[in-house]
């Protein structure tokens, strides 16, 4: 398998046969697959189906909130998402701007509704050439549980910025403190449309780069990751295009990095152009 697959695999798009934009208030804010918005509108008065659109027809902070809490619940007892998390993120249409309410994490890909995270590759300069922190999810994940990841990784929560989620990714998941998290370098946004059954997850990542010496040691301080890993960013290539044991969206940070530290390019790697063109296909 390609560099170039891996992309295509997780930009498969909206079939718009299959997903119907959801609207709030006039403004579109996801895609709800018509199988759940049909058991959706049985169940709740102020969702409504009209001319192959699903709309929320109730307005207000609290009350929105209260729908989106019944909501997650329904879609959990009904078998259509996961076991909810407790996890709390925004549905907004630009981070920062106005949140229309918050779901949780579990309910998030089932209306389309874009989420944002952000992650890290944290990386060392040695003798051998650059080598990745690469951290094993544990097996006790929800979502895809041993698989290997992003040296910190996650979703910007309600009511918090990309810094302070990052920060607090850091310190939970690799012991990371405020003084070294300084030195992380924003590098750019990548974004992807991802199709997979009745979910669909329009994410924006948020990217840093934090380059650390060889004597640094990653440690895992909330129990999500079994290990770390320093790996030779060639082995990590080699994974990625032989393997699934990347979570996907990893994938996809990881050949970015490649591309900017100029370690793929176009006598190494065939689809290098379009590489360098298709990792903002979500936007």
């Amino acid at each position: 398998m390609s560099l170039l697959k891996k992309i295509q695999d997780i930009n498969n798009g909206i079939d718009k046969n299959d997903f119907y934009p959801l609207y709030l208030k006039n403004n579109k804010i996801g895609n709800i697959h018509k199988y759940v918005a049909e058991k959706i509108v049985q169940k709740f008065k102020y969702i409504i189906i009209n001319d192959k659109e699903v709309h929320i027809k109730i307005h207000g902070y609290n009350k929105l909130n209260y729908l989106m809490k019944e909501l997650s619940s329904f879609l959990q007892k009904n078998n259509l998402s996961s076991s909810l998390t407790g996890e709390m993120f925004p549905c907004c249409n630009t981070l920062g701007g106005e949140v229309y309410f918050f779901l949780d994490r579990a309910s998030i890909s089932l209306l389309g509704i874009r989420g944002y995270g952000v992650h890290m590759n944290i990386y060392v300069h040695s003798k051998e050439g650059i080598k990745i922190w690469v951290p094993k999810r544990s097996k006790n994940k929800l979502l895809d549980p041993e698989k290997f990841d992003n040296s910190v990784a996650g979703g910007v929560a309600i009511n918090e910025t990309v810094k302070a989620a990052l920060k607090r990714e850091a310190y939970e998941e690799a012991g990371i403190s405020n003084d070294i998290i300084r030195k992380a370098q924003s590098v750019g946004v990548i974004s992807y449309c991802w199709k997979s059954n009745y979910s669909l997850r329009p994410d924006m990542l948020f990217v840093f780069d934090l380059k650390v010496d060889e004597k640094f040691l990653p440690k895992c301080l909330d129990g999500e990751v079994h290990s770390f890993t320093l790996m030779k960013w060639e082995s990590i290539r080699q994974i990625i295009e032989d393997t699934d044991d990347f979570k996907i969206n990893c994938s996809l940070v990881l050949i970015d990095f490649f591309i900017r530290h100029g370690l793929i390019n176009q006598e190494n790697e065939k689809d290098y152009e379009i590489l360098s063109n298709s990792l903002n296909l979500g936007k």
